[in-house]
């Protein structure tokens, strides 16, 4: 039967991908304003050192280094176990908050993730902040 005028059967849509996608994203959580949280991680490898990473997720950013597709750094020094995570506002905080904290001294970063014990990391890294 004929359809009726402007009531014609659609094509199937192709799936967003790349820059669609992400713009998509963007403008769905401005509309729908889902917060959006960033983190700051500190990692404890095998043999002892420290790593430092950003991450919208940590539980999942964790499992990945765990499973040997994380940095190149973490992959030879497994397994690794957080040590702190500090949440901020946006994406440019949580990268300036690890940028400090790749500066100190290992002795100054042992020192801030024991008074994390004491308080919260995130209390402790604002005083380096």
């Amino acid at each position: 039967p004929p359809v009726p005028y402007g009531m014609h059967p659609r094509k199937p849509r192709r799936p967003l991908h790349g820059q669609q996608r992400r713009q998509l994203r963007c403008v769905l959580s401005v509309l729908l304003k889902v917060p959006s949280s960033h983190y700051m991680y500190v990692l404890e490898c095998a043999d002892g050192s420290l790593y430092t990473g950003y991450a919208v997720d940590v539980q999942a950013r964790l499992a990945v280094h765990n499973a040997g597709k994380g940095a190149k750094y973490t992959r030879a020094r497994l397994p690794v176990s957080l040590l702190a995570c500090a949440e901020f506002p946006t994406k440019h905080d949580a990268m300036h908050a690890e940028y400090a904290f790749k500066q100190l001294t290992r002795d100054e970063k042992d020192a801030l993730l024991a008074r994390a014990s004491r308080s919260t990391f995130a209390e402790a890294l604002a005083e380096v902040l």
